[in-house]
């Protein structure tokens, strides 16, 4: 066969179509084959002529990004490790430990120094309270002979020395006037 004769051929087939039941059932034929869903067989062709799988690119790929984010998130972590533990004395000397703790330990002894002066005014008051309400009451009971007497003999205090009646009777006066 010639180049011409070659030709002739080759376009009469060119002209050549399928019948449209031929076409249909080979489209349907088509469509039910079932896709490939393994990423790994994928085959596609490159410049024609040699076959690579995709799949393999694809995973190699997702490998890879996912290695380097790993990667970088330690990155970040080891950094923020050395930059808390190695340079933060350089840039904030008053961070040291020993220097919080002894300043907590300061600070804890003034609260307690303060709530000790709470305790001894709230102790104090009700006392100067009571011995307020005490001298403002229209009732003297604490004039009471009953009350006197115990007093007088927890005191053991002889009422027959003349100078102690005397220095009684003197007090008596100033708080009278």
């Amino acid at each position: 066969m010639k180049k011409r004769d070659l030709k002739k051929a080759l376009s009469a087939l060119h002209t050549i179509k399928p019948s449209k039941d031929y076409a249909r059932t080979s489209r349907l034929n088509i469509l039910l084959v079932p896709q490939k869903t393994d990423t790994f067989s994928s085959d596609f062709v490159v410049n024609g002529n040699s076959k690579h799988s995709f799949g393999v690119v694809l995973y190699a790929n997702r490998t890879m990004r996912v290695a380097s984010f790993v990667v970088g998130g330690a990155a970040i972590v080891m950094l923020a490790y050395v930059a808390t533990q190695q340079l933060s004395p350089l840039f904030l000397p008053g961070l040291s430990q020993t220097k919080i703790v002894a300043e907590a330990d300061s600070v804890d002894r003034i609260i307690d120094i303060e709530l000790q002066r709470v305790t001894y005014f709230k102790t104090t008051s009700k006392e100067s309270s009571n011995a307020i309400n005490l001298i403002t009451t229209k009732t003297l009971d604490h004039l009471n002979d009953g009350i006197i007497n115990s007093e007088v003999q927890s005191l053991n205090v002889s009422s027959t020395d003349p100078q102690l009646n005397q220095n009684i009777n003197e007090f008596l006066d100033v708080i009278n006037n």
